[in-house]
């Protein structure tokens, strides 16, 4: 797996450095992380400079040494994450008062704040 994802990144560094684009260009029209190609772009240059098979540098820290052993048993140290929609509050009920004002209730809501608010916007019309 760890092959795959390099080589996925190889192929997107690659794209990018070919079409004439900013980073965050290219990061924009892919939905890439910018970020993300950042650090593949330098992790390969990298590789590239001490050859293919070159073992990781030496760790410097303890937290340093933990990513430096993941990257050794072949364990990338970043995976891309995407985020295709928020995590959202089971709604009980919407209400569409005007075109641009909806009121979301949501499950366990206070009747009777409900009611004080609805209320206040009825006196607002």
């Amino acid at each position: 797996m760890a092959r795959e994802i390099r080589d996925t990144w190889k192929k997107r560094v690659s794209a990018w450095k070919s079409s004439g684009l900013t980073r965050a260009q290219f990061c924009a029209k892919r939905g890439i992380n910018p970020h993300t190609l950042s650090y593949w772009t330098c992790r390969l240059n990298r590789e590239e400079r001490a050859g293919a098979d070159a073992t990781p540098a030496r760790a410097s820290s303890p937290a340093r040494a933990r990513v430096s052993t993941a990257h050794a048993a072949g364990v990338p140290p970043f995976v891309e994450v995407q985020m295709s929609a928020l995590v959202a509050e089971p709604l009980r009920f919407e209400l569409q008062l005007t075109r641009e004002r909806v009121l979301r209730i949501p499950e366990g809501f206070d009747a009777a704040g409900l009611r004080t608010l609805l209320g206040v916007l009825e006196e607002s019309r």
